[in-house]
């Protein structure tokens, strides 16, 4: 089993709030049965993209000493978009799963997709190739 969506990594979203939850929220997906797992902290675009990049690497390698034997991991995000004042699709691109061409995008939470956020992921997917999830 893989899984897609976690926000398992500390220090970067609203996620684990420190290593030793976080090391105990590997060790349950193992047991789980989770043999790949996506570490997709969200991307708010508030703070830069190499920023942002920056965190997540540090805290992914981090946490390499603590993954179980049997859990791969890769690098991704949850990338928040709504249509207005979304991240370029060369940020897009860069945030997409690891070894993928898929971005896994957080809609908008309070609001219907609008006609012009279907336009925009429509138009990302004509020009990059890469299939938002």
């Amino acid at each position: 089993m893989i899984d897609l969506h976690s926000h398992i990594l500390p220090h970067v979203d609203d996620g684990a709030k420190s290593t030793a939850v976080a090391r105990e929220l590997l060790h349950y997906e193992s047991e789980q049965g989770i043999k790949e797992l996506v570490f997709t902290p969200h991307y708010y675009g508030k703070r830069s993209l190499q920023r942002f990049l920056e965190i997540r690497s540090h805290e992914a390698e981090r946490m390499k000493k603590y993954l179980p034997e049997n859990l791969r991991t890769r690098l991704g995000a949850e990338v928040h978009v709504t249509g207005t004042n979304d991240p370029t699709d060369d940020e897009l691109c860069t945030l997409a799963i690891e070894g993928t061409k898929c971005v896994l995008l957080e809609s908008p939470a309070h609001e219907n997709w609008s006609s012009r956020l279907f336009e925009r992921l429509s138009i990302f997917m004509a020009d990059t190739g890469y299939t938002p999830i």
